[in-house]
Order: C-alpha cells, then structure tokens, then sequence
C-alpha cells in the first residue's frame, strides 16, 4: 500500500488564508447592513424623511425665485460663427 505524502505547512497555510479571508469579509459586510440599517432607523425616529422637497427649495431666494434663471444661458448660435 502506498502512503499519501503529508501537506507541507506552506499548502496548509494557502489554503486557510482564503476561508480566513472569507470570514473577513462576510463579518465586514454584516457589519456594514447593521451600520446602514441603524441609520436608516435613527433618521425615521428623528423624521429625516418627513419633508423631502424642503432641501431642493432651500437655494431659492427672492433675488433668484423659482422658475427663474439668471445665469448666462449658452446657446448653439453662440457656438456657430459662420459667414
């Protein structure tokens, strides 16, 4: 009967590196969704949500009310210099 040759200890370590790895990884993305979900939940208990448009208004004032632009707006005449 022939005997199978034992791992060397360099091929046991490559190939616990990769499940170790992998453990790293699945405990840093766990990690993360609880991050982002008590997030989610600290901004629904303080009412982030509540007004949503309120952010999007606030730029507007009565020097540039909304609808109206005053910046230079290009056009492609200005761009065309022909004859």
């Amino acid at each position: 009967m022939i005997k199978q040759p034992l791992r060397s200890p360099d091929k046991i370590s490559k190939i616990m590196d990769l499940p170790l790895a992998g453990l790293i990884l699945i405990i840093t993305a766990l990690l993360g969704g609880v991050i982002a979900m008590g997030a989610f939940i600290w901004a629904a208990h303080t009412k982030q949500f509540k007004d949503l448009n309120a952010g999007a208004y606030i730029i507007f004032d009565e020097e540039e009310p909304i609808g109206k632009m005053n910046e230079f707006k290009l056009s492609y005449t200005w761009f065309r210099r022909g004859p």
